[in-house]
């Protein structure tokens, strides 16, 4: 791979209190070798432009579903996560306050309040939610309201809520996701900008996405492999803006690097998304 930054620590699986640190849930899944927790560190050579080194002080959690969960079945992707200590906690299946459904890997985990309870007090800077899809929009107001809680409860400072993306290939009797989606994300923009809430920060997934349909698979919501490194990508620019440093990564390969880095959201307003595949081959 090229252009991967410097200093890169990851967890993955589901973990309790932050990165280096031996508990862990007891909803981790046997059947999946993701879900033991992984701390890796992996010093990185440069071969093109990249950044000046982000601090990795910062400890980021980020907390999915089904979606994000790619970064986990695409283990090559977290490559992308730079500029902070991530620890990934993604399962299928997952909501926000109810109780999940069965994952894929054939466990039931906890959802996104009882992950975040489970943190320990001021472990953790910042907290990535990418978890809804399995939720409704009738209950979202409240759900959102109970995950901010919690998360205020441990100590975490800024919060990161992705958007939804605005389309479904699901069909089901009584329900348009779709426009359940789009519902939630009107919510969404709407308790944000009630100024309750100057600790949570909208990253629209869906604006920036929504031009790439070919980053997904057929229900038009689960990554293909692009779309993971995409998401890793996606999550370490906002970051870096949030926080006025530069980018990680340049746009392109041979591009200089933009300092101080620009929401991608933004962007992506007056071009293509980034050429991820190109940044982070193999």
């Amino acid at each position: 791979m090229r252009n991967r930054g410097q200093g890169l620590i990851i967890c993955l699986g589901l973990l309790v209190g932050g990165c280096g640190q031996n508990e862990t849930a007891d909803v981790a899944s046997a059947k999946d070798p993701a879900t033991s927790i992984t701390t890796v560190t992996t010093s990185i050579t440069n071969d093109t432009q990249v950044a000046p080194r982000i601090s990795i002080n910062q400890r980021v959690v980020i907390i999915g579903d089904s979606t994000i969960a790619s970064l986990r079945w695409v283990r090559q992707s977290q490559v992308a996560l730079q500029g902070f200590e991530a620890t990934l906690d993604a399962e299928s299946c997952r909501r926000l306050v109810r109780a999940n459904c069965k994952s894929r890997e054939g466990n039931k985990s906890m959802n996104t309040v009882g992950v975040i309870l489970n943190l320990k007090v001021d472990t953790t800077d910042i907290l990535v939610v990418g978890v809804g899809y399995n939720d409704e929009s009738v209950r979202f107001a409240n759900d959102f309201d109970q995950v901010i809680a919690a998360a205020r409860s441990r100590g975490i400072a800024r919060i990161i809520w992705l958007t939804y993306r605005e389309v479904s290939g699901y069909d089901l009797p009584g329900r348009d996701y779709a426009s359940d989606y789009s519902l939630m994300n009107g919510i969404l923009n709407d308790k944000v900008s009630s100024g309750y809430f100057d600790d949570v920060v909208i990253a629209d997934w869906w604006s920036y996405t929504k031009e790439v349909p070919e980053w997904f698979k057929a229900d038009g919501l689960h990554y293909r492999d692009v779309a993971a490194f995409g998401m890793a990508d996606f999550l370490s620019r906002t970051i870096a803006a949030l926080d006025g440093e530069p980018c990680p990564q340049p746009w392109s390969v041979g591009e200089a690097t933009e300092n101080p880095c620009t929401r991608p959201e933004v962007v992506v307003g007056g071009r293509q998304v980034v050429d991820v595949l190109s940044l982070y081959e193999n």
